[in-house]
Order: C-alpha cells, then structure tokens, then sequence
C-alpha cells in the first residue's frame, strides 16, 4: 500500500475496519448503485478527513463504491440526494463484497508438510480442519474423511468411525467459520498404512480436499527390553557377587583345567626353592609347616640349601645352582631376614637377577612382619614388584585358608583330580 494508507490516523483505522466487517464476506443481493453513503458536516475538519482519508481508502483501497454530496444542492437536488442515499443504503443495510475476496473453503489442516505418526496395535485420531468464508444465507457446507474414496460411514470395517462430535466449530469470526472433523481408527494395523485417507472441505462456491500423509513408528518392545535389560543386570550383580566370594577357588579351578605344566615346558629340577632365615622362627615354620604341606599335600618337588645341598661345596655357588634349576624362589619374610652377609640375601639377590632375565618368579611370604627401616634395597625392589601372600597364624593352618589357595595360585600348576578338588572346594564353605 502507499504511504498515505500507512499514515491514517487511529479514527479513520476504526472507520475502515468496521466497514470491512460489515462488508466482507457479503454479496449484494439488490440493485443498489452504491456501497456506502458517507455522512458528515461540511466545512469541518471532518470534511476534511472524509475528503482526503476515509473517501481515498474506501474507493481505491478497498475497492467500495462511495456516494459523496459534493456541493449545495437545490431542494429537488435534495430529494435527489436523498433517494440517491436510500439506493446507497447505509452498512447496516446492504453491504457488497469486492470481487477480490475468495469465498472458497480450505484445508487448514492437514498441511502438504503435516505428518501423521502411527503405531501398530493402537488406536490413531487423524484430525481434518477447514476453514468456510462468510456467504450470505449459505448453510451447504461439508467436511468430511474419506478412506479410499468412500466415506467413513460407507465403510464395512467397524474399527473405522467419527467420533462423538465428529464434526465441531472451532473459531468463528466476521462470519467466516473454522470447523473440524476427525477420524478414529482402532487397532491400526500394518495393511491400513496403504489406504489413502483425505481431507475434504465443500460449500457452493468450491471444494477442496487434501491427503494425510501416515507414518509408522518405530515399534520399540519397551517391555522386552526392560526384563531383558533387568535379568541381565540381575545375572551380572549375581555373577560378581559370586566371582568375589569364590575368585581363589575358580581360579584354582580353570588354573587346573586350562593351566600348562611347567614341567612338560622346561627342564628344571625343582619346583620351589625356599629362602628363609637360619636360626630363627621363620626356619621353624618352613621346616615343620611349608616343607610338608607343599611335598606332601601339594606334590611339589622342594629344595631347601641346608637338606639338599652337598658337604664341602662353596656355598656361593651351590646357592646360585639351585635357585637357576627351581622354577620359583619362595622368600619366608621375617624380622631376621636379608641381613648384611647372610645365606638369605645371597638367594634374594639370585632370584632378582633370576626375577629381571624372565626364568624365574619371585613369591613373598610375609611370616611375620618386618619394620620398613630392617629391608634391604633387593626387599624393596621386590615389595613393590610383587604381591605378598601373608601368614595369618592359626586361621591360615587349614588347607581350606586362602594364604594355601593364594600360595597355590603362585606355584607351578598341578592338575588335581575333579573329585579332590570338589571336595576342597566344598570344605571351603563349610
């Protein structure tokens, strides 16, 4: 529009809008020669307003046909007037619509773009709106759903109805009015995706219709996911529950299972040599408890220096020769250990140069414990490098002990027969 029309005032705003209120959606049913006859006192300012706002928009804006009196009239111009007036009729009277304004009913919904999102088994509400310009005394008007070009109430299949209200006025205004109408399908099933489904709107002046465009959702067994999801959470809590209470024996067990013999791998002599120190609490422990439980129960060849060692040997090189012929170097850990110039530091050291050339395993176990300032440089080497498998006293005498099944699970492996191993592995629980 021209800058003019933008800059009416509030007033001529009010006019013009109350005009096209009563003007649209109309059409004239009469003769008259004119739309609208204006009214107003002359040499004002209102006949200003009429002359150069109100009679500029009505005529070339909006396209009305406007009567204006323009100069003084005689009395029989008058009456002239007058009659011309009452052919005008007033806008309460007798409003005509410019032929610009459409009158034909459209599809407001579903929209080209709209998309309606189906699940299998559920029920589906599809919802067609319409909106119907004014017509004068104009009540055939209709919207409706079709299914592959029949109506729904055409239709044999029962899962397919309008609803209660199946058609409602949802806004009016001016005359013009917005309706809707909706479609219920119950238990929707894959074969209804290939059906055409269509909007259609229809009054005197036109018709249109529109098709609903239908997806199918992703159909997602939430259920199914949700037990499965639990059980196997369920089974994880319960696997690790029991992999903590029973981790010594199972590994006990695939060890005697899937374990490789060492001594079908290499040519050694000695499963364990065991170093200890001499005159003290850890040689009595080593003598009367480990020596017997790894010969006699566990089936282990042990070398102790002191029984297995030959008179007149040098002491150095004996130690040497049977820590490079045993497969592991068992260090008893005590107060008295690794002192300076001592039998026990020889064998320590021989096993970390045994330790560093990857021929030999170091086990630690601690029998008593050792203050940190009483290690030696080897000890400490070996600390941080190895765990310690710590004697318990009288709880650690049994078999069933886990320092037994922790030591075993650092020696050479023994294949055990099925039933003695079962039979420990109950004994354990007891």
């Amino acid at each position: 529009m021209s800058s003019d029309f933008l800059s009416i005032t509030p007033v001529c705003v009010c006019v013009c809008v109350c005009v096209c209120a009563c003007v649209r959606g109309r059409t004239c049913v009469d003769d008259k020669e004119f739309d609208v006859y204006i009214s107003y006192a002359r040499n004002s300012d209102e006949e200003k307003f009429v002359l150069r706002t109100l009679r500029t928009v009505l005529e070339n804006h909006l396209g009305y046909t406007v009567y204006q009196k323009k100069k003084k009239m005689s009395t029989q111009g008058s009456h002239r007037a007058t009659q011309r007036q009452s052919n005008a009729e007033t806008c309460a009277l007798c409003c005509s619509a410019p032929p610009f304004l459409p009158k034909e009913p459209s599809v407001l919904q579903p929209t080209s773009e709209h998309v309606f999102h189906v699940k299998r088994g559920s029920s589906v509400r599809l919802v067609c709106r319409g909106r119907f310009p004014y017509l004068d005394r104009d009540s055939d008007w209709a919207i409706w759903w079709s299914v592959d070009g029949n109506a729904v109430e055409r239709l044999a299949d029962p899962r397919f109805s309008a609803t209660l209200f199946a058609v409602r006025l949802v806004s009016t205004k001016h005359g013009d009015r917005i309706e809707e109408s909706v479609l219920l399908i119950r238990d929707f099933g894959s074969e209804d995706l290939g059906k055409t489904y269509n909007c259609s709107v229809k009054n005197r002046r036109g018709f249109q219709t529109r098709r609903a465009q239908l997806q199918e959702e992703a159909w997602v067994p939430w259920l199914e996911v949700g037990c499965g999801l639990s059980l196997i959470l369920a089974l994880s809590l319960a696997v690790s529950a029991l992999y903590s209470v029973f981790r010594l024996e199972l590994l006990l067990l695939y060890r005697s299972r899937f374990g490789a013999d060492e001594r079908h791998t290499d040519d050694k002599e000695f499963d364990v040599y065991i170093s200890y120190a001499r005159n003290s609490d850890e040689e009595k422990f080593v003598l009367r408890t480990l020596r017997t439980v790894l010969e006699n129960h566990l089936g282990y060849t042990v070398c102790i220096f002191d029984r297995d060692s030959l008179p007149g040997g040098t002491i150095t090189d004996e130690t040497l020769s049977f820590v490079a012929r045993s497969r592991r170097l068992l260090v008893v850990l005590g107060p008295g250990y690794a002192r300076q110039g001592s039998q026990a530091l020889l064998e320590l050291k021989a096993g970390m140069d045994g330790l560093a050339g990857g021929h030999l395993r170091l086990i630690l176990v601690q029998y008593k414990r050792v203050r940190r300032r009483e290690w030696v440089r080897e000890l400490r080497r070996a600390r941080v490098a190895l765990a310690v498998v710590s004697w318990q006293g009288e709880p650690s005498r049994e078999m069933t002990s886990r320092f037994w099944k922790k030591l075993r699970l650092e020696l050479p492996v023994r294949r055990m027969p099925d039933l003695c191993f079962l039979l420990l592995f109950a004994r354990s629980r007891v």
